[in-house]
C-alpha cells in the first residue's frame, strides 16, 4: 500500500502521529485513572457526564468542516489564505453560539453545580476555530508541527491536573483544566504556524463561507449524531441509573474509545494522498481504498480479541477494586473497534466522491438504534446494556446500513472483516 504513495512523507507523518497517540495514551491514562481514583465513580461519573455533553457542542463548532477543508487545502494549496481565513470566521461565530447554547441548555434543565461544571469545560468551545491550523498542517502533510503544539499543550494540562490531586482540590478545578487545554493547544499551533506563514494574509471570502457550509452541512449533522450515538450512552446511564453507575460505565469505555487511534492516524495521514491519487488514476485510487479496508479489518480484531480476555485484569490494575464493575464494560464495548474501523475506512471513500447526505443517513440509523437499545437494555441490564447498544448502535451504523445505502461498500467490509481481500 505504501508504494502507491509517497512512502517516505507517508511514513514521516505517521510516526508523528503515532507519537502522538502514544504519549497521549500513556500520560492521558496514567493522569485519568489517577483522577478517576482520587475523585471516586461518583464524582468522577458527573465529570464524565458534562464532558461527554460538551463533546456535542464540540461537535457543533467544528461546523463538518474538517474533511471538505483537508481536501479543498491538499488540492488548492495556492487558495490555502482564503480557505483558512474564510473558515476561521464560521468557526469562531460556530464556537462562541455553541457555547451559549450549552450554557442555556444547561441551566434551564440541569443543577447549579452541573452548569458551573460545564460552563468550565466548555472554554474550550471559545477556541475551536484555531483547529484549522492543524487541518492546514494536515493537508500539507506536516503533523509534525501540529503534533508538537498540541501535546505541549496536553502536557501542561495534565501537569495541572496532576498538582490537583497533590493539593486536593475540588472537582470544579479539574473541569476547567479540561476546558482549558484547547486555549493553550490554540496559542502553541499559532505561534508555530506564525513562523511560516501570516495571519495577515488570510482572506475571507463569502461566495466560498456559502459553497464550504452548502457541502459541510451534511456532515455536520452526521458528527452531531455520531456524537450523540457515542455519548448518549453515558448521559442515559446517569439518568436512567446513577453518576456512580456512570463513573464505573466511563472506566470501562475511556480505554475502549481510545483504541481506534491507528487507523484514525491512517485515515489523517493518507487522505491527501488518496485525495491526490484520485486525480491521477482511479484504477489504483480504488485498488488504494480495498487495501485500506483490508488493514482496518485486521487492526481492529488486534485489538479486540486481548482486550476481550484481559478486561477485568486491565481495570482492576488501573483503576482498583472500587471499579471493578467496569471490566465487562470494556470486554463488551471493545468491539465497537471492529465497526469504527470500518466507519473511518468509509469515511475517506465518502468525503473523496463527496457523499455527505449518505454520512448523514447513516449516522441517524446508528443514532435511532442507539437510543432504542439503551431504553431497552439499561433498565434490564444496568451499564452492561449501554455497552452492548454501543456495538449494536456501531454496527449498525458503519456496515449494517449500507446493505441498503452502499451495498458495494458493504461487500468489501464483510471482506475485510473475514480477513479476505477483495480484487
Amino acid at each position: 500500500m505504501l508504494k502507491s504513495v509517497n512512502g517516505k512523507s507517508f511514513l514521516t507523518n505517521s510516526a508523528w502521529l503515532l507519537f502522538d497517540k502514544f504519549y497521549r495514551l500513556g500520560l492521558g491514562l496514567f493522569v485519568s485513572v489517577w483522577v478517576a481514583r482520587y475523585l471516586g465513580p461518583e464524582l468522577f461519573g458527573e465529570l464524565a457526564y458534562v464532558i461527554s455533553a460538551v463533546i456535542f457542542f464540540q461537535a457543533l463548532s467544528r461546523v463538518g468542516l474538517d474533511g471538505v477543508l483537508v481536501r479543498e487545502l491538499s488540492l488548492k494549496p495556492k487558495n490555502s489564505n482564503e480557505l483558512i481565513g474564510t473558515a476561521f470566521v464560521i468557526k469562531l461565530f460556530a464556537g462562541v453560539f455553541s457555547y451559549a447554547l450549552a450554557f442555556l441548555l444547561f441551566y434551564f434543565f440541569e443543577t447549579f453545580d452541573s452548569t458551573i461544571l460545564m460552563v468550565l469545560v466548555s472554554i474550550s468551545l471559545l477556541f475551536q476555530s484555531m483547529d484549522i491550523l492543524e487541518l492546514w498542517f494536515q493537508s500539507q502533510s506536516k503533523n509534525k508541527s501540529s503534533v508538537i503544539a498540541k501535546l505541549i499543550a496536553y502536557t501542561l494540562v495534565n501537569i495541572g491536573r496532576v498538582l490537583l490531586i497533590f493539593t486536593e482540590q475540588e472537582l470544579i478545578y479539574f473541569a476547567l483544566f479540561t476546558g482549558l487545554e484547547m486555549f493553550f493547544s490554540s496559542v502553541a499551533l499559532a505561534f508555530i504556524y506564525s513562523r511560516s506563514d501570516s495571519f495577515f494574509n488570510w482572506k475571507l471570502s463569502v461566495d466560498l463561507a456559502k459553497k464550504l457550509i452548502r457541502e459541510s452541512w451534511p456532515y455536520l449533522l452526521s458528527s452531531l449524531s455520531i456524537v450523540l450515538y457515542m455519548r448518549v450512552d453515558q448521559l442515559m446511564v446517569k439518568n436512567l441509573l446513577s453518576p456512580g453507575a456512570l463513573g464505573l460505565y466511563a472506566a470501562g469505555v475511556a480505554i475502549s474509545v481510545q483504541l481506534s487511534f491507528v487507523p484514525t492516524i491512517i485515515q489523517r495521514t493518507i487522505t491527501p494522498f488518496i485525495t491526490r491519487k484520485k486525480v491521477e488514476s482511479e484504477e489504483q485510487y480504488q485498488s488504494l481504498l480495498k487495501k485500506i479496508f483490508w488493514v482496518f479489518g485486521i487492526l481492529g480484531w488486534l485489538v479486540c480479541i486481548p482486550f476481550y480476555f484481559f478486561s477485568e485484569l486491565l481495570i482492576v490494575l488501573l483503576y482498583g477494586e472500587a471499579y471493578s464493575g467496569a471490566s465487562e464494560v470494556l470486554a463488551i464495548h471493545i468491539f465497537t473497534n471492529l465497526f469504527i474501523n470500518m466507519g473511518i475506512a468509509q469515511t475517506i471513500w465518502m468525503v473523496l466522491e463527496k457523499k455527505g447526505k449518505l454520512a448523514l443517513y447513516r449516522t441517524l440509523i446508528g443514532l435511532c438504534v442507539c437510543i432504542s437499545s439503551n431504553l431497552v437494555l439499561i433498565p434490564q441490564f444496568g451499564i452492561v446494556g449501554a455497552a452492548i447498544s454501543a456495538v449494536l448502535a456501531q454496527a449498525s451504523q458503519a456496515v449494517l446500513s449500507n446493505i441498503i445505502l452502499a451495498p458495494d461498500i458493504f461487500l468489501l467490509q464483510v471482506k475485510s472483516l473475514v480477513f479476505i481481500k477483495a480484487k
